[in-house]
This record gives structure tokens, C-alpha cells and sequence, in this order.
């Protein structure tokens, strides 16, 4: 699958970005991950699109206490 080839680059980019405290532009790198397995045939409730989805969740949080 094309999409599979972006997984791991971006979530490692999302990772990244995530330890330099850069908690906006990982969310929108996660968001995009998503987006990329939605118009590749993955389902919006599939494990890895959730995965993702609680992730954006989990920096979104961070982001809020600092």
C-alpha cells in the first residue's frame, strides 16, 4: 500500500516533534498520517487510524498542561 511506505517516517517526524515540545505541528503531522490512510482504503475505525487518533488525543493534552 502506498500509505504504508508514510507511516513510519511521519509518526517518527510526529515523535519528534512531540519530544522538542512542538505539540502543534505533531498533531497536524498525526492529523496528516490519518488522512494519508483514509485516502489509501483504511477504515476510520480501524486499529491503526485509532491509534493515530488517540495519539493526536495524548499530545493534545500535553499541549494543554505546558
Amino acid at each position: 500500500e502506498n500509505a504504508r511506505q508514510f507511516l513510519s517516517p511521519y509518526s517518527t517526524l510526529a515523535n519528534y516533534l512531540v519530544a522538542v515540545k512542538d505539540y502543534e505541528n505533531a498533531i497536524q503531522v498525526y492529523g496528516n498520517v490519518i488522512n494519508i490512510m483514509l485516502a489509501n482504503g483504511y477504515a476510520e475505525d480501524s486499529s491503526t487510524v485509532q491509534e493515530f487518533a488517540q495519539r493526536i488525543e495524548e499530545v493534545q493534552k500535553m499541549s494543554s498542561t505546558g
